[in-house]
């Protein structure tokens, strides 16, 4: 378990505020802070929880929070996980994270098609020449996406959002389904 500690001070004239802890493969990701009425809130985000749990529903834990103008916010963060853990933590307007956010769902919608295509053309090669190397290329082709989707935290969101067991062990299968594939594709 890590804690982290920061203070937000909005010397600005917005209340609105978005947290993000933008690394996807964090089982657990806990909030506190106090309220302006001295009550202490707590949000939770992570793989581990169902994906309709989260607060905002994200790849990322990401978390909204009202800082008064003029004021200063203490915050604590409690990560748990199981894997590797980085804690790269943004503060933004919302407006600014969704336009971020805009942008990057447009990149991982072209990369994720042309991986879908790779796939499809592959597969297509497969029933055509009946080479067995078309369906091992597809086999670590679609294994790889899925790869990147569980790194990017779309996984989580898209493919197995009921299932948080497997959300934290489906990084170690799928790599090794990858690697196997990609294995057996260089062999022959």
């Amino acid at each position: 378990v890590y804690w982290a500690r920061f203070r937000l001070h909005n010397p600005t004239n917005r209340w609105e505020w978005t947290i993000i802890v933008d690394y996807p493969p964090l089982d657990n990701v806990i909030l506190f802070y106090r309220t302006t009425s001295g009550t202490v809130h707590m949000s939770q985000s992570g793989d581990a929880f169902l994906f309709s749990r989260r607060e905002v529903a994200h790849r990322s834990p990401v978390f909204r929070v009202t800082v008064p103008p003029g004021t200063e916010t203490m915050y604590y963060l409690r990560i748990q996980s199981e894997g590797s853990v980085q804690i790269p933590v943004s503060v933004m307007a919302p407006e600014v994270f969704q336009g971020r956010d805009h942008h990057e769902q447009f990149a991982l919608g072209a990369y994720y098609g042309l991986i879908a295509v790779l796939s499809v053309y592959n597969l297509i090669l497969f029933f055509v020449v009946r080479d067995p190397r078309y369906l091992y290329y597809l086999l670590y082709i679609t294994g790889y996406g899925v790869f990147q989707m569980i790194l990017n935290g779309l996984a989580v969101e898209y493919l197995w959002p009921s299932w948080p067991w497997w959300a934290n062990h489906s990084l170690v299968v799928i790599s090794g389904w990858t690697f196997l594939w990609g294995l057996q594709f260089t062999r022959t």
